[in-house]
């Protein structure tokens, strides 16, 4: 939570000064900055690409699943990620840059950890002024453990049929492995638009409050409508109630879910304790929990 913090005091204490131009380039750095905190905080790989695929950036999560290439700032995507001397069959960062839209692949990868893994790669094209494609931003997810519970649902139903077992064996044994398969899925989707919630999009909101007349809200604007790409292919695999939540409520549903008080989320979240009884109200309105006696942590918990 420093980091949090540090972005809080900051945004705190711009309120109180006046944005001038001598203090832009005080004020670029310290934005820069909460790129950095912004690209840390996403636990699955971003990779940033120029229209040639050489890579310019990469986040923690990026370079510790290729730790064993490193130096790769500069060098080709396909050979560093993998170990290829042209690009990818059926590239979906290819595909962004010719057709000037978003594109989504399942991309298989090596590596000496991981002999046999997959990642879901999203890949989201970056404009100029002319609207001319400068760049690629790749978001990638391992989806390695989904893949490996296909593939023993897939050698499970070989099985059961050479076996020659009733029909209404086999679908109850493929029904715990498809739920198993949602659940996993769901929970990757969970994490990753709860992390987005929780810890970056209050601050976006905050930075784009304080900027609000200021020429940087359009790096804040611009960074929102990336994460709502991002999130928006995850979101269907989400609890219909939980995704109604505002971003505020879903942070404090989280940390119910783990079972903090009231006392324990106000600190957290910098909001008086009454300000985190009228949150509560609210989402057990949302889940149609009013005047129910249902426990909102165990009806949390029964979410996924």
């Amino acid at each position: 939570m420093e980091k949090i913090d540090f972005l809080k005091s900051w945004i705190s204490k711009k309120n109180h000064e006046s944005l001038s131009e001598n203090d832009a380039k005080k004020l670029l750095k310290e934005f820069e900055q909460f790129l950095s905190y912004l690209f840390e905080s996403i636990q699955d790989g971003i990779s940033i690409l120029d229209k040639n695929l050489n890579i310019l950036g990469t986040n923690s999560a990026m370079e510790n699943w290729y730790s064993f290439k490193k130096p790769f700032i500069g060098k080709k995507c396909y050979q560093i990620y993998h170990n290829k001397k042209s690009p990818c069959k059926d590239c979906p960062t290819i595909k962004a840059i010719k057709s000037k839209k978003s594109n989504v692949n399942i991309i298989k990868y090596k590596t000496p950890q991981n002999p046999e893994g997959w990642h879901e790669l999203f890949s989201f094209p970056l404009f100029d002024d002319k609207n001319n494609v400068v760049g690629i931003i790749e978001y990638v997810r391992d989806i390695t453990r989904t893949k490996k519970i296909q593939q023993v649902s897939d050698m499970l139903k070989k099985r059961l049929h050479l076996q020659n077992q009733t029909l209404q064996e086999q679908d109850t044994a493929l029904k715990v492995l498809f739920r198993e398969i949602e659940k996993e899925e769901k929970r990757i989707a969970e994490n990753i638009v709860s992390n987005i919630s929780i810890f970056i999009k209050p601050v976006l909101e905050e930075l784009k409050i304080r900027l609000k007349k200021s020429t940087e809200i359009k790096q804040v604007e611009q960074i929102e409508f990336y994460l709502n790409k991002i999130i928006e292919p995850l979101a269907l695999k989400l609890s219909s109630e939980l995704y109604n939540l505002t971003p505020k409520e879903i942070q404090i549903a989280s940390l119910i879910k783990e079972g903090k008080t009231t006392k324990e989320i106000s600190e957290i979240t910098g909001s008086s304790s009454k300000a985190i009884d009228f949150h509560r109200l609210n989402i057990r309105k949302k889940l149609g929990l009013t005047n129910k006696n249902i426990n909102l942590q165990s009806y949390l918990l029964n979410l996924g």
